[in-house]
């Protein structure tokens, strides 16, 4: 994954290029209603693990910075991001928590 983004219309192509063929990959948003623009990522499924590679950037003043990349063996899929403090919190569609990580620096 590149460390930044000019935009979060260049998080198509990434996704595009990257993922496995025949295997799903999508975009996930921020949380705030707000503000979805805040935080923009996406998701790979890995072939025959059962699990998502799920990468995030936060918006800066120069486009958007990578600040999270990793992966879940849930099977339930994230499709928001929040930030809680130093925490990002991966959220279902309804915005039930699937998983939490501590985020290191800005």
């Amino acid at each position: 994954m590149p460390s930044s983004l000019a935009s979060s219309q260049q998080l198509v192509g990434v996704l595009a290029r990257t993922h496995f063929p025949g295997f799903a990959y999508g975009n996930t948003s921020g949380a705030d209603p707000n503000d979805r623009a805040a935080f923009v990522g996406g998701r790979l499924e890995i072939p025959f693990r059962s699990s998502w590679r799920y990468f995030t950037y936060k918006r800066t003043d120069d486009g958007y910075v990578l600040i999270d990349d990793t992966v879940d063996e849930s099977s339930e899929r994230v499709f928001q991001v929040r930030m809680n403090g130093r925490t990002l919190e991966y959220l279902g569609l309804e915005g039930d928590l699937i998983f939490n990580r501590q985020i290191a620096g800005d």
